[in-house]
């Protein structure tokens, strides 16, 4: 094969007849983005079918980030569950009497007591969840005529509670224990509205009923009685002097409320005596200050040491 002929039919690249342009239109035509069956176009499709909603590159990132965060997934769903119960538990403990077991069992233990003395009986009666948590049996005796039963409600609670709350309470409590008087027993004053303070009384559909603080147990438990014995009295002026035992009975109520005023009084005392330390350490902070500006602005003004002023003295 001559010169001319190998480079006019083999190695040309002009003509795609050559060997060479022939190898050289396929290359570019593999080349084309615009051919379907082009490289670039094969490459394209198959990123297009990786990279999908449904291709392998996502179903594969899935299933690697799924397994990397399910412990941390199981984690947070136990934590979650663990809460879900707590906040259940409590709630549901919000709900019945064993919120307030303890204080019960310590009001039931000092009951206990007292009935002993008074010839009483006293049963806990909250662990059956209904309205009333412990009920007090006075018989007939010398006390009273006829017997007395007395539902208590006790409350160990931050929330203040007031009048209408208290007797709504007091008439299920005393419906629910066949109850003629009713005390709401609150551990502390902070269990209490403000127009209860650490006493009140009245008397609703089934009889007396008393509000008031644990240390006011007794008190509430004499006065309930007294009521009592009050009320079947009505019918024998002749025998009792109704006009005295009314007018301690005022007497009493008067001392209540002096009582209650003295503990309000105490407790704005106690918060003005707060405003005034606050106050005083304020005016501290002040002069404080005050000397700080004054000592500083003497030192700007420094007389020299030889013309000391009388007021040098002091730090001599």
């Amino acid at each position: 094969m001559c010169v001319w002929t190998l480079l006019t039919q083999e190695i040309d690249p002009e003509k795609e007849t050559t060997t060479l342009g022939k190898a050289l239109k396929t290359l570019r035509d593999l080349l084309d983005p615009k051919r379907s069956d082009s490289v670039q176009s094969t490459l394209d499709d198959a990123v297009t079918a990786i990279t999908t909603k449904d291709g392998v590159l996502a179903k594969t990132v899935q299933e690697v980030v799924a397994d990397t965060v399910r412990p941390l997934a199981n984690e947070i769903d136990k934590l979650a569950k663990e809460i879900r119960g707590q906040e259940a538990a409590e709630e549901a403990l919000e709900q019945t009497t064993k919120k307030g077991m303890c204080y019960e069992e310590e009001v039931l233990e000092g009951l206990q007591q007292w009935a002993e003395f008074a010839g009483a009986e006293v049963h806990h009666a909250g662990v059956d969840n209904k309205p009333g948590d412990i009920v007090g049996k006075i018989p007939a005796n010398g006390i009273i005529a006829t017997p007395l039963v007395t539902v208590i409600e006790t409350r160990d609670r931050q929330s203040p509670a007031g009048r209408k709350v208290i007797t709504d309470t007091l008439t299920k409590a005393m419906a629910e224990r066949e109850a003629s008087a009713g005390l709401y027993l609150s551990k502390t004053r902070l269990g209490l509205g403000a127009e209860i303070g650490e006493w009140a009384d009245g008397i609703i559909d089934r009889g007396p009923f008393v509000a008031c603080t644990n240390e006011n147990l007794s008190l509430a438990l004499r006065w309930l009685i007294i009521q009592r014995r009050i009320a079947l009295n009505q019918d024998k002026a002749k025998e009792v002097d109704s006009a005295s035992i009314q007018a301690q009975v005022q007497r009493i109520r008067t001392s209540l409320d002096r009582v209650k005023t003295i503990n309000r009084k105490v407790t704005d005392v106690r918060a003005s005596a707060n405003d005034i330390q606050t106050e005083v350490e304020a005016i501290r902070d002040e002069i404080k200050s005050s000397l700080a500006n004054v000592e500083d602005a003497l030192r700007v003004v420094a007389v020299p040491l030889s013309k000391k002023s009388p007021l040098s003295v002091v730090g001599d």
